[in-house]
């Protein structure tokens, strides 16, 4: 399945979710607030075809999306 390229920020915030950070770290971290991360993590989801955020970390990572 083709994929739809992530946006420097859902993958920013895909990063930070790798990486062990809570949500609120990482919206804290990017300087959003946790509404907006979750809309990135969501939008990741759906472009990354993941059933959740732990999905989307592990697809984002095997593509090689991520560099944690």
């Amino acid at each position: 399945m083709a994929t739809r390229a992530l946006s420097p920020r859902e993958k920013d915030a895909l990063t930070m979710l790798a990486l062990g950070y809570s949500r609120a770290q990482a919206a804290e971290s990017l300087s959003i607030s946790r509404h907006t991360l979750r809309v990135y993590i969501e939008a990741a989801q759906f472009k990354l075809g993941a059933a959740n955020t732990t999905h989307a970390v592990a697809r984002a990572m095997a593509q090689g999306l991520l560099v944690v």
